[in-house]
């Protein structure tokens, strides 16, 4: 057989294997695995499986039903899963290291101690130091000086494996894990037995943990996934004016998966992650996004378990490029939205549309977190859902981590989304406005005293009850409920009747306005520049809630707009 037929037939079983692997990850879980271990060639199927997507696949099936799959496969793969589990930012979880050192010894105990001992060494002592107790008897010492709870297989080294509250979770017995792995080095070497617990009982925890850091984050940049500290910066804010074009258009962007409203195709992230070798894939938008990806998952500390979470963050960030794209390129409503974005997402480099969007994003947070330092709300222990139920879900979705939109199931099935345009952005930031607005308001009104005995108060009723205090001749200093005889006197003076229609009227709301000016001293045309809507969205409540109330019928319990006893 020539050189070139050899050639031929590697490419010919490496393209079969690239397919067979497409058609199971279209598969359930469950299928997946009857079909990888019914193939011909299942170790070579298993180990053609590029890292992320076995562990994806792994977390879809479930660890138990995923054991004979995991039996083949290879120490990269294992170790990949190792090192994207067991670590919690920079510092190793015991109790999840033993959990998964479980798993693997039930897919096949004899080769975990061997890949222990000749691949992972380091990770191995500490992994003891930190799960056992070694005490060496002395020549002349008798055994029973050693405590009942100590075990040895020399008579010469004892040891004594550490327990937690936490053990109680693990696949297999702790005791029964480490004797095993132990009891397996020591039959293959001993010397290697007695090595491994003499390092293990010296190992200083920080400087060990730091260098199998080191080692853990080497491997993973291979991958395209970077340490968690450098990858940061994908998250801070930027100066928008300083995001420049490529210096010219990529043609090598033709391939930008996105569909027809402009947002980035999750199965075809998925087939970059789990069929191809994204880091051998000569497409650039592939590659770039990708490295968005990856660094993203490594800046918030993300483990993508499987296709849903790779999907749902693929959804996120496509989000922002679109709001990101949408800034950069002056997008209008009469653009094709798939063109537009494969045009904006050709001429400006990837990471940077990225960046723009979630600069935005991070702006409305950031005012956000300054209103809340200075807030008159805050400072007088009134909560945040004194804004009311819109208000309230603005702030709390802008204050989560990562930011997310109120949308309150107008666009989509939840209360909260991603923020995915720029429209998005902007009705944000105008409610943050009103927020801003009435809270100064609030702080000028000179209230000293709040009494509420515990009834739910919002600005709404706050100020609308303080007005008709004031109206009452009652202290409006003081923000107390009102007595519900002497609402029926306010109440029968606010509404005006037309043509059988109650309104407040005109008067009425210059009568609000004019007591505002009174007590706060705010320039009535500044005051209606900033307040105005907000106000007419108020009497439109007003008129919603209490238009076709009769006077007769006014029943503190059925009213949120007054305050009322």
């Amino acid at each position: 057989m020539t050189e070139k037929n050899a050639l031929n037939i590697v490419e010919k079983k490496i393209e079969a294997l690239r397919k067979k692997r497409e058609s199971i990850l279209k598969m359930d879980p469950a299928r997946a695995i009857e079909e990888i271990l019914d193939h011909n060639e299942s170790y070579a199927l298993v180990h053609s499986f590029p890292e992320q997507s076995l562990y994806m696949l792994m977390h879809e099936a479930g660890h138990e039903d995923f054991l004979p799959i995991l039996s083949m496969a290879s120490k990269k793969q294992w170790e990949y899963i190792v090192d994207l589990e067991i670590w919690e930012k920079d510092e190793i979880n015991i109790s999840t290291a033993s959990y998964w050192l479980g798993v693997l010894h039930m897919a096949d105990p004899k080769r975990l101690s061997d890949w222990l001992l000749d691949d992972q060494e380091d990770f191995l002592t500490y992994f003891l130091r930190n799960r056992i107790d070694v005490v060496l008897r002395e020549h002349d010492q008798d055994p029973s000086e050693i405590p009942d709870d100590f075990v040895t297989f020399d008579d010469v080294i004892y040891f004594k494996v550490l327990e937690s509250a936490e053990d109680k979770n693990l696949p297999i017995e702790i005791n029964s894990l480490v004797y095993d792995i132990l009891g397996r080095i020591a039959d293959r070497s001993y010397r290697d037995f007695q090595t491994i617990l003499f390092i293990s009982a010296g190992v200083i925890n920080a400087e060990h943990q730091e260098h199998l850091f080191r080692f853990r984050n080497a491997r993973l940049e291979e991958k395209g996934i970077i340490p968690s500290h450098e990858a940061v910066e994908v998250l801070a804010p930027v100066n928008l004016k300083n995001i420049k074009k490529r210096s010219a258009k990529n043609s090598s962007f033709d391939n930008i998966f996105v569909d027809e409203k402009g947002d980035i195709n999750s199965s075809q992230v998925i087939d970059i992650f789990s069929v191809n070798n994204y880091l051998l894939n000569p497409d650039d938008f592939s590659l770039e996004f990708v490295s968005l990806f990856n660094q993203i998952i490594s800046a918030e500390n993300k483990k993508i378990r499987t296709r849903e979470d790779l999907s749902r963050l693929v959804k996120r960030i496509s989000g922002l490029l679109k709001i990101g794209s949408q800034y950069l390129g002056g997008f209008t409503e009469k653009t094709s939205e798939k063109k537009y974005m494969e045009s904006v997402l050709s001429s400006y480099h990837v990471m940077d549309i990225f960046k723009a969007g979630n600069t935005l994003v991070r702006n409305l947070r950031e005012k956000v977190l300054k209103w809340q330092s200075n807030s008159f709300i805050l400072k007088n222990s009134l909560n945040l859902s004194f804004l009311g139920e819109k208000w309230f879900g603005i702030t709390g979705g802008l204050l989560a981590w990562p930011a997310v939109y109120f949308d309150n199931y107008e666009n989509s099935s939840s209360l909260y989304k991603d923020f995915s345009s720029i429209d998005e952005i902007m009705n944000t930031q105008k409610e943050l406005e009103k927020i801003s607005a009435v809270d100064d308001l609030l702080g000028l009104m000179g209230v000293k005293e709040i009494t509420t005995d515990d009834i739910f108060i919002n600005w709404q009723n706050f100020i609308l009850t303080l007005w008709a205090r004031d109206w009452l001749h009652l202290d409006d200093n003081v923000f107390q409920p009102i007595e519900i005889k002497d609402f029926r006197k306010f109440y029968q003076w606010l509404w005006v009747e037309d043509k059988g229609i109650k309104t407040p009227g005109k008067e009425k709301k210059q009568d609000f306005l004019n007591w505002i000016v009174r007590i706060t001293e705010i320039n009535p045309e500044h005051l209606l520049e900033r307040l105005g809507k907000v106000f007419d969205e108020l009497f439109v409540q007003v008129e919603e809630e209490l238009g076709a109330v009769d006077l007769k019928n006014i029943d503190a319990k059925y009213i949120s707009l007054f305050v009322l006893k």
